[in-house]
């Protein structure tokens, strides 16, 4: 029975030495996981603000290759107009019709094209320099200048829907008074 006795003391005085080993190897493992997974979240949380970066820089990019095709467009379509009652004007007036008024309104239909072209390329340089924030840590210069860029797209609308409403309700009345005329004969 004393072999017994001894035994388990030995017994219990080993499990207790190697539970006592096991309990600070235990706290360490346990502390790993809690260092690794923070370093999970950081990793995931630059990649995350990665991604944003790249999203909104994709983003922009294809804003300003849209507003690049508008304003070619617009200023194509306008600069079509204007060459076609250039041609129209210089062949009435060779049979002698009175185009003064429409060379004025020429004059100034050409001066409404350099303001839309000039606009876009503001808001289009804005754009681009909004894109360049993006991805640094100056979020609230990337909001100013994403809401000069605003600002500036504002003034494209409105000098579009100026010129539009130049050629409609100036312009081609102008070009119509021409049908009007009777030529003089020099």
């Amino acid at each position: 029975m004393k072999n017994v006795m001894k035994q388990n003391k030995l017994l219990l005085s080993a499990v207790i030495i190697f539970s006592s080993l096991l309990i600070p190897a235990s706290s360490i493992l346990a502390q790993e996981p809690a260092n690794t997974s923070a370093q999970n979240v950081r990793a995931r949380l630059e990649e995350s603000a990665e991604n944003r970066c790249n999203l909104i820089t994709t983003r922009v990019d294809t804003l300003v290759a849209r507003y690049d095709n508008n304003k070619n467009r617009h200023i194509n379509n306008y600069n079509r107009i204007k060459d076609r009652t250039q041609t129209l004007a210089a062949r009435l007036q060779s049979k002698g019709y009175d185009t003064k008024e429409v060379g004025t309104n020429l004059q100034t239909l050409d001066t409404y094209i350099k303001n839309i072209s000039q606009d876009y390329t503001k808001f289009v340089s804005a754009l681009r320099e909004s894109k360049e924030m993006a991805c640094g840590q100056s979020e609230g210069a990337y909001r100013a200048k994403l809401q000069e860029a605003r600002d500036y797209l504002k003034d494209v609308r409105e000098s579009a829907l100026e010129t539009r409403n130049f050629v409609q309700t100036t312009l081609r009345p102008s070009i119509q008074e021409l049908r009007d005329q009777k030529p003089t004969k020099s």
